[in-house]
């Protein structure tokens, strides 16, 4: 739409359904008077969104010694210089924040991931201020018992999270040991 000014506005709202679960306002204010509402100048969030995508990107040298960074104003001229850098003339990249997450996140080695199961579990043991039997963790986690001793014995074989103790009548309780404690405990 454009707004009283003359420029083109983008209008975001919120879905109709979310608003009703959250009791959300929703709608605008009825009668002629409020006809124009959705096109005042509060509603333009153009300039808020161009300033959400220049922040996400890094416009940078690739040369280590130099790097440089540049401005998303500095951009026409380094079209005209072919992406050069106007100091050492290393190849400058636009790179944006996603990207250097992948990186980041590829980094991470596959093995040390934990599936969703395996953080509940972790998570209600550190709720839990006493070790915990399968039963327990299996009600609150919403999964099987026999779901979350698997887990669970995987979880102290494997990675070193949980330890488990067989208690009398062959049942095992579960706590976090000190290394699951201090990786997952929140700060």
């Amino acid at each position: 739409m454009t707004n009283r000014d003359s420029e083109l506005s983008s209008i975001f709202c919120l879905n109709y359904g979310l608003a009703k679960k959250h009791n959300l306002l929703w709608g605008k204010p009825e009668g002629n008077k409020y006809r124009k509402y959705f096109i005042s100048r509060i509603f333009n969030f153009n300039p808020l969104i161009k300033e959400f995508l220049m922040s996400s990107k890094s416009i940078h040298c690739t040369n280590e010694e130099c790097n440089q960074t540049f401005t998303q104003e500095q951009l026409p001229m380094l079209e005209f210089s072919n992406y050069k850098c106007n100091k050492c003339g290393s190849l400058v990249v636009v790179e944006s924040t996603s990207e250097r997450i992948k990186s980041e996140l590829s980094k991470i080695k596959k093995d040390d991931l934990l599936a969703p199961s395996e953080i509940e579990i972790i998570m209600d043991l550190l709720k839990s201020d006493t070790p915990k039997i399968a039963k327990e963790i299996a009600e609150d986690a919403d999964l099987s018992k026999q779901f979350v001793a698997q887990k669970s014995r995987s979880l102290d074989l494997h990675k070193g999270l949980i330890v488990r103790k067989k208690e009398n009548d062959d049942v095992y309780t579960y706590d976090l040991t000190d290394l699951g404690k201090s990786t997952y405990r929140k700060e």
